[in-house]
Order: C-alpha cells, then structure tokens, then sequence
C-alpha cells in the first residue's frame, strides 16, 4: 500500500498520537491539545528515535538498569544483529523526503503529530541527563550468567 493510497484509506487517523494523548479522539484539534500532549510526554515518557536506536536502547538500558543476567556474551550478540536489522523489512522504513508529494499529503493530515515529533526529537536531547552518570555498556557492567552460576 502506498502512502497515497494509505492516507486515503480508511485506516488513516489524523494526528493519532496527538489525539491519543490528549484524550481526544473526535473533532478538531486545537494548540491545547498539542500542549498536553507534549506535557504528557515530557513528564511521563523515556522517549527514543528510531533513527537513532543504538543510542536509545543504551539510554533505555541505564535509566532502567537492565543488564544481561543469561550468557551476556550471547546477548550482546543479538541486541547487535538485531539493533542493526531493525526496520529493515518492515514496508515503512524507506524514509520519505520531506519534499516529496507523498510526504507532504501524509503531513498535511498530521500537522499536530509532525510538531510533536519535532518536539520529541528535542525532547530525546533533553533527556541525555536522566543517565549522564551510569557508565556506557552499562549492560555489560557485572553482568554474570545466572544459569550458570545458578541464581536464577
């Protein structure tokens, strides 16, 4: 399915997560509902970029303190292959030129949802701080094999 033929389809719901989060899925949208939602995120949400999903599953991994607890040499491995497979088959993932007649339909029905995301995007640069003290491979740090050391 094309852009085209998505926006025109009857799956396509204008600004979504504009709407979802400031709890208004009817009607129009009005900057107060931009602001809350963007109040939601900000106080509610570790947000991450797909076009930067290394350094956001590392920034998930320090806030939450998840670390690898069963053969962390393997789990590395596959949080690397799939970290970098990420999107690649998924339909989406070509990424539309901000210029292109495609890109501009699909904005022109989600002018909320484009300045949340640019919000978003600043929102991710904000939340560096949350974890500037845990160490980077915070994952890696002590992490032992519980199957092998029979803890878990």
């Amino acid at each position: 399915m094309s852009v085209e033929q998505f926006v025109n389809s009857r799956h396509m719901e204008p600004d979504w997560l504009t709407r979802y989060l400031s709890n208004q899925m009817e009607g129009p949208l009005t900057q107060n509902n931009l602001n809350k939602a963007m109040d939601i995120l900000r106080r509610k949400v570790l947000v991450g970029l797909f076009e930067k999903k290394e350094l956001s599953m590392a920034r998930f991994e320090k806030y939450f303190h998840w670390k690898f607890q069963v053969q962390p040499e393997l789990q590395e491995a596959c949080r690397t292959k799939n970290l970098g497979n990420a999107g690649q088959k998924a339909a989406w993932s070509e990424r539309l030129h901000p210029d292109s007649p495609a890109y501009m339909l699909l904005a022109s029905y989600n002018k909320f949802d484009v300045q949340l995301y640019r919000y978003i995007e600043t929102l991710f640069d904000e939340q560096a701080q949350f974890t500037i003290d845990a160490p980077d491979g915070y994952r890696l740090v002590g992490a032992t094999c519980c199957v092998c050391d029979k803890t878990c």
